[in-house]
């Protein structure tokens, strides 16, 4: 049996992947300053290591749990006090699971005809629903719930995870602050629920499961067994790309086949497990469509093709495509569509040529390895944020997004400079499984870079599983050591002059940099007429209004009405009684007014002042609340029905936009 230790040409080729990532970033706004700010942290924790590691497990434990008890009051604080407006993917999917659960199984709009990969999901979040309801919870509280339990669930196995397989408090500890003290916990995976956060959650059960798979009795491997064949089910059920998981089982296995000279190897049954997993969902995905009365509709579904197109699209960095979709949109049929995909997808690549495919696929990388915008993945702001918020928003939001752009690169760069050292014992099932991982990190960024669309929050599926490699690779013991008494002061005390210089002039960066425009007040969930939405009604002689509250000065506000209607539409400031008149806009459904507005209470009021009914957007939703205040019909609260609309702070020239 082979027993030599030796680089691992697979660990040097994703180390060298995550360092350009960090290279790559430098280009971002304050990006030298962050990544230099990296670099400190890094060397701090190279001087701090013997102190942290002297600290005892209970002690590390202690504060871990002070973490997470704090954790949890600041997430209850969040979702209180800061609901987002959430839109587009997540926001029809829970409507669609509030409409199933009172009863309606149709389907309103084309989008699940043409995503039909959205359904799994709408399904699973209506059982959810369903419990909730019986519990007679509104769906607000219950999707919060749902987001809160899944989040911190998964934030607690992982740090259970990377204790029971490194034992070193350091490790706990660093991974304990990422995790609880950056915007992780605090915005996307806690205020809006999509597929991203349970696909981390599986893929983590499944390689806890991998791992562990050999410990335990007979009646733990059975019930081990069956979880991994369920889990693998959801993880393909809900994001189909985690197919990566199959090609980086068996790559592996063959190479420990080859050099260990063996056939059966410790990661076959996980393997076959998952393999039946991934295959029943095929059944589970056609019952999930009769049990929802779903009918695919060839005239709208995109096929596959559709992703690759789209990830070539050089114009858009490989991400979603406007000019793909529609082009897509308007062919008749899946097999129209393929047909001309196929052709783009010939076309672009004779077209640019090796030096621009290969520049794309750079950037593709780089997308997926930016992190710095997750605080505004699929919300379009807040509904309504605090006064004390709103007062110093800019250096709020550009905080938060250097404050995990900078705990990604330390990632990044201490796991990127530990691969490169690491020598891999095929014989040790500890190094198999870290393979494995390594394996299935470089399948999936292959993936997206060279086959599908990229967008920045698609690369966060990676991230439990660069901590579980990180908690793997062993630590290093060798390497340069202080030993002189006068040279540790020295390094701290310059340490602490390069920090805090480095902090007075982040600070005055994050106070300084470009202004951006700020959502003072929105409502933006919709189902979207490009979807085949159907418009509400307003009777002759009606008025219909909705209370909005502006905690800052607004300069664009604008509501989506109808396409060329007739109908009244004001902006009425109830401090005031000033009213302000909003104009419609040629070719469009949108009406505005760039008036500077004070902060304060205002109603948006819809007259129709016309003898005949007339079409009106309106968005309705099943014990599910879209905004801070009800609309009101004729003086009737409807607490689930809103506007559609968005209160901005522009610092360029106002436009409206949908």
């Amino acid at each position: 049996m082979q027993t030599s230790q030796k680089h691992s040409i697979l660990a040097l080729i994703l180390g060298s992947a995550l360092l350009f990532g960090v290279l790559v970033n430098l280009k971002v706004p304050n990006g030298t300053l962050m990544t230099l700010g990296g670099l400190v942290g890094l060397l701090l924790v190279f001087l701090l290591r013997k102190t942290l590691a002297g600290i005892s497990s209970k002690t590390a434990k202690r504060l871990v749990y002070l973490l997470f008890a704090l954790m949890i009051v600041g997430q209850i604080l969040v979702i209180h006090f800061m609901p987002v407006t959430i839109f587009r993917d997540p926001y029809r999917i829970l409507s669609q699971a509030g409409q199933m659960v009172a009863g309606d199984f149709s389907w309103h709009t084309t989008y699940f005809w043409r995503y039909p990969n959205n359904i799994p999901i709408a399904y699973l979040l209506y059982g959810w629903f369903s419990l909730t309801n019986l519990c007679h919870l509104d769906n607000n509280v219950a999707i919060s719930l749902l987001s809160l339990l899944m989040l911190d669930g998964f934030i607690a196995l992982i740090l259970r995870t990377i204790w029971q397989i490194s034992k070193r408090t350091t490790l706990l500890l660093g991974a304990a602050a990422f995790f609880m003290l950056t915007p992780f916990a605090y915005t996307y995976y806690l205020q809006v629920f999509y597929s991203d956060l349970p696909s981390m959650l599986f893929l983590l059960l499944i390689f806890r499961a991998v791992y562990f798979w050999q410990d335990g009795s007979r009646a733990v491997k059975i019930s081990r067994a069956l979880g991994l064949v369920i889990v693998s089910l959801l993880a393909f059920l809900i994001k189909s790309n985690v197919i990566v998981l199959a090609p980086a089982f068996l790559l592996v296995i063959v190479i420990v086949a080859i050099r260990q000279r063996r056939l059966v190897s410790y990661l076959t049954v996980p393997f076959v497990l998952i393999g039946l997993g991934f295959g029943l969902s095929l059944p589970a995905t056609d019952a999930i469509y009769q049990a929802s009365h779903y009918q695919k509709q060839d005239r709208y579904e995109f096929p596959p093709s559709h992703w690759i197109v789209m990830g070539y699209n050089e114009k858009e960095a490989g991400k979603y495509a406007d000019s793909d979709v529609d082009k897509d949109a308007n062919l008749p049929s899946v097999a129209a569509r393929q047909r001309y995909d196929i052709q783009a997808v010939q076309h672009r690549f004779k077209t640019y040529g090796w030096k621009r495919l290969i520049k794309l696929w750079l950037i593709k990388l780089a997308v997926l390895l930016d992190v710095r915008d997750i605080q505004s993945w699929y919300n379009a702001g807040f509904r309504q944020a605090p006064a004390w918020y709103q007062q110093h928003c800019h250096f709020y939001d550009r905080l938060q997004s250097m404050l995990y752009y900078l705990a990604n690169m330390v990632l990044f760069i201490l796991l990127g400079l530990r691969l490169q050292s690491w020598k891999i014992n095929l014989s040790n099932r500890r190094d198999q499984v870290t393979l494995l991982l390594i394996t299935t990190v470089l399948g999936y960024l292959s993936f997206h870079v060279f086959l599908w669309e990229v967008e920045n929050r698609y690369g966060q599926l990676i991230l439990p599983i660069l901590w579980l490699i990180l908690a793997f690779l062993p630590s290093r013991q060798t390497g340069w050591q202080i030993r002189q008494g006068w040279l540790k002061p020295v390094l701290f005390a310059g340490i602490a002059v390069v920090g805090a210089g480095g902090l007075v002039t982040l600070t005055d960066a994050v106070e300084k940099g470009e202004p951006e425009d700020f959502v003072v007040a929105a409502q933006r969930s919709q189902l979207s007429s490009m979807y085949n939405s159907k418009p509400d009604k307003i009777k002759a002689g009606s008025t219909i209004s909705q209370g909005i509250y502006f905690h800052r000065p607004v300069n664009l506000f604008y509501t989506q009405i109808y396409f060329n209607s007739p109908l009244e539409t004001v902006l009425q400031n109830d401090d005031t009684k000033q009213v302000y008149q909003l104009r419609p806009t040629k070719n469009d459904d949108i009406f505005w007014t760039r008036t500077k507005l004070p902060a304060g209470h205002y109603h948006l009021i819809v007259h129709n002042q016309t003898d005949r009914t007339h079409d009106i957007e309106i968005v309705k939703t099943t014990r599910y609340k879209v905004a801070g205040q009800p609309l009101e019909v004729n003086g009737q609260a409807q607490p689930n029905q809103s506007f559609i609309y968005t209160a901005l702070d522009r610092v360029k020239k106002p436009q409206p936009k949908r």
